[in-house]
C-alpha cells in the first residue's frame, strides 16, 4: 500500500510539474502573441500619424514609434520562430485604428497622442512584468531588451501630449517640431 501511495504521489507531482511548465509556456506564448499585435497597432497608428498628423511633432512621433516597433517586431518574430510560436499579423485595438482613420487635423493629433501615451504605458508594464517572470531565456531577453525603447516612446508621447495641451509644439526630442495652425 505504501508503495502505491508513493507511486501515486510521484505521478501527481510529475503531473503538477508538467502543468506548471505548460502554464509558463502558455504565458510566454500569450506574451509573444500580444506583443506582436501591440507592435502592429503601434506601426499602423504611427503610419497614420505620418500621413494625417496636423503637426510636425505628431508626424515625427508617429515615424519614431513606427520605426521602433518595426524593429521590435522583427526581433520578436525571430524569438517566435525559435519557439515555434505563430505571430499574428492583425493589430490590437482595431477600433482605435478605425477611429484614427476618420480623424484629421488637431483632433487627430490629440487622439493619436492620447492613445500612444495609454498604449506605451500599458506596454512598458507588460514588457517589464514579462522580463521579471518569464523562465524562457529568449522571451525574457526580448522583453527586457525593449523596456527602455518603450519608456523612451512613452516619454516622447507624454511630451507631445503636454505640448498639445499647452498649445505649443515644444515636445522636444524626436517628437519636437513646429505645429501647423488650424486657421479657418
Amino acid at each position: 500500500m505504501n508503495q502505491r501511495k508513493h507511486k501515486l504521489a510521484t505521478w501527481l507531482g510529475a503531473l503538477a510539474f508538467a502543468a506548471a511548465l505548460t502554464a509558463q509556456a502558455a504565458s510566454d506564448k500569450d506574451f509573444v502573441k500580444d506583443a506582436a499585435k501591440a507592435n502592429q497597432f503601434a506601426i499602423q497608428a504611427g503610419q497614420l500619424a505620418e500621413k494625417q498628423g496636423n503637426s510636425e511633432m505628431v508626424k515625427n512621433l508617429g515615424k519614431q514609434i513606427s520605426a521602433d516597433r518595426k524593429q521590435a517586431n522583427q526581433q520578436l518574430e525571430k524569438v517566435a520562430a525559435q519557439k515555434n510560436f505563430k505571430t499574428p499579423t492583425e493589430p490590437a485595438n482595431k477600433r482605435d485604428l478605425e477611429k484614427l482613420q476618420g480623424l484629421h487635423g488637431a483632433e487627430f493629433d490629440k487622439e493619436y497622442v492620447d492613445l500612444m501615451v495609454k498604449d506605451q504605458y500599458k506596454d512598458v508594464r507588460k514588457y517589464w512584468k514579462q522580463a521579471q517572470k518569464s523562465t524562457d531565456p529568449a522571451v525574457k531577453k526580448y522583453a527586457d531588451g525593449h523596456v527602455a525603447m518603450l519608456q523612451k516612446d512613452l516619454q516622447m508621447s507624454q511630451q507631445a501630449q503636454t505640448a498639445l495641451k499647452n498649445g505649443t509644439a515644444a515636445g522636444g526630442g524626436a517628437a519636437g517640431g513646429e505645429q501647423k495652425s488650424d486657421s479657418k
